[in-house]
């Protein structure tokens, strides 16, 4: 009888590194516009909720990613969706304050459903 139990070797219980596809290259103008499209998208009616579900399907999709950068080296991250929903108003125009507070309530309601994680309503009602 032993007098020590034997043990594993140590190279057999780490976890084997795995060869996945490399991160898709996403520019600045590519996230920004996805976030636009996302944010105009719930300022029309419900014709455009399947391309609006792409879009932040996408979206999504860049911010579950743990190794996603754009491709100046920035994580795409929580704080650059913030960053760049916070700016919505300087990209996108609005021709009055009624256009402006829809503007502005449909980034909100986008933000709060990409935190949340559950889909968008179809539109932002007037």
């Amino acid at each position: 009888m032993d007098a020590f139990p034997a043990t594993e070797d140590p190279a057999e219980s780490e976890p084997k590194a795995t060869t996945g596809s490399p991160p898709e290259i996403v520019s600045q103008s590519d996230f920004v516009d996805c976030v636009d499209r996302c944010v105009a998208s719930l300022l029309v009616k419900p014709a455009a909720a399947t391309a609006q579900a792409s879009e932040q399907t996408q979206l999504r999709a860049w911010l579950a990613g743990k190794s996603q950068a754009l491709d100046d080296g920035t994580p795409i991250d929580f704080a650059l969706f913030d960053a760049t929903i916070l700016s919505v108003e300087e990209r996108l125009p609005a021709a009055g304050s009624l256009d402006r507070s829809r503007l502005l309530s449909a980034a909100r309601r986008l933000a709060e459903d990409v935190y949340a994680g559950a889909p968008t309503p179809a539109a932002v009602e007037t």
